[in-house]
């Protein structure tokens, strides 16, 4: 918590009368500019007497306002006074800032002081805070005062209509400083051509030129910029074209003349790596790195290229990209069909029951269905898969574990039990009522 502030004395029982409601006019002498001002006066007054104790954060909180407002209140109570930070400075509005500014701009015309040869922005706003016009003001100020009534001019009575501002540079209509003096033959060949007409409008060209409609385009830009009111956009609007491409057409006519303004600008472009310098430097590339190093490098290889006189000068980047150009690329086509011999199926033979074993396992299943006679459900279960495993023709063993809604550990276990003991090995369970597996 910074310093608490120390009211002098008698100022603590003015502040209490002044947040107990009473006016302040009556209290300091001294009343606020318009009675809607009164709360917040009696507002100041509270943050006043709560700055001798507490902190500026719970004053805020309990006066409901912001702690930037207790901290102007408490700086302007010790810089001006008790008055200053009870009464909120007023500020010139309306017809108070008129007569400010009529006595600012009396001021610039009136004589400078002596010693001084002519007015400038600092010593006018010296001199308007010495006579008193104004408290406080800086020269931004002063200058825009001066601009907005003028420097020489008396400004308008109070109540009259400010003079209407003047549109900025870039508000201004643009005129069109881009219109050609095109010469009569030039005029009757642009016209031809934008209407169809003239088959020899561009020397050396075909007479399919006319046809083109890039062309009539262009032509009938270079007609439409005669006129010196017509603005570039309002051309390029007219021609469906865009503002560069009309000056563009408007610099070629005055550089180049009228065949290259109206014909396609070809540019042609000198291949400073030749193939056979790409294949010199993949070359070098390939053969033994100097000595002292392991490999060619992007930077030695440029400078061997120079050193042997492939090139004149060539970078490490370019040199790069060369390389990149003639690295050997995997092959992506797909792979050839290959016909794979076909694997034959394993076929499962049979298993093939003992005499009376069919007809005791179709019991034993039967038994199990209607729900009677000694035999579990996994005894019934193994029972019917031995069956399937013995049945003509063949099944495999997906189709065994199918039909008997069990497993393939099931199917192999069964083949495997009555292979090794028989049916009563595959009937006969373990000391925990389950079969081996």
């Amino acid at each position: 918590m910074k310093e608490p502030i120390r009211l002098k004395p008698g100022e603590q029982e003015r502040l209490l009368l002044i947040a107990r409601g009473a006016a302040a006019g009556d209290v300091l002498g001294v009343a606020p500019a318009s009675p809607k001002d009164a709360p917040h006066v009696r507002l100041r007054a509270r943050i006043l007497l709560f700055l001798q104790t507490f902190h500026a954060s719970d004053i805020a909180a309990a006066c409901d306002c912001t702690t930037v407002t207790v901290y102007n209140i408490r700086r302007r109570y010790r810089t001006e006074g008790l008055e200053a930070a009870l009464i909120h400075k007023t500020i010139a509005h309306g017809s108070a800032k008129q007569e400010m500014a009529r006595q600012i701009v009396a001021l610039r015309q009136s004589e400078p002081p002596a010693g001084h040869s002519r007015w400038t922005l600092d010593l006018l706003a010296r001199t308007i805070m010495e006579r008193g016009i104004a408290p406080q003001i800086s020269v931004p100020t002063v200058c825009r005062i001066l601009h907005q009534y003028g420097a020489g001019l008396t400004p308008p009575p109070s109540g009259a209509p400010k003079p209407t501002p003047q549109p900025k540079r870039w508000q201004r209509p643009r005129e069109n400083r881009s219109s050609l003096p095109l010469t009569p033959e030039e005029t009757a060949h642009l016209e031809a051509l934008v209407s169809g007409e003239s088959p020899d409008i561009l020397p050396g060209k075909t007479a399919a030129a006319r046809d083109n409609p890039p062309v009539r385009r262009r032509a009938k830009i270079l007609l439409l910029s005669r006129d010196i009111t017509r603005p570039v956009p309002v051309i390029a609007k007219d021609c469906g074209c865009t503002e560069a491409t009309v000056y563009t057409i408007l610099h070629r006519y005055r550089t180049e003349g009228l065949a290259a303004a109206l014909a396609h600008k070809t540019y042609t472009y000198t291949k400073l790596v030749t193939t056979e310098m790409e294949e010199r430097i993949i070359a070098l590339s390939q053969g033994a790195p100097p000595a002292g190093h392991r490999r060619w490098t992007n930077v030695l290889l440029a400078e061997a290229a120079v050193e042997q006189g492939i090139a004149a000068s060539i970078s490490h980047a370019t040199v790069a990209r060369i390389r990149q150009k003639h690295r050997p690329r995997p092959d992506l086509r797909p792979p050839a069909v290959v016909e794979l011999p076909r694997v034959q199926r394993k076929t499962r033979e049979p298993l093939v029951l003992k005499e009376g074993e069919r007809e005791r396992l179709e019991g034993i299943v039967k038994a199990g269905e209607g729900g009677n006679g000694p035999w579990t459900d996994w005894q019934v279960q193994r029972a019917a898969a031995l069956l399937y495993l013995a049945a003509t023709p063949a099944l495999t063993k997906k189709q065994a574990a199918g039909f008997c809604h069990c497993s393939y550990t099931l199917i192999d276990a069964v083949t495997r039990h009555y292979e090794e003991g028989g049916l009563e090995r595959v009937l006969r369970p373990d000391s925990g009522g389950r079969f081996h597996r």
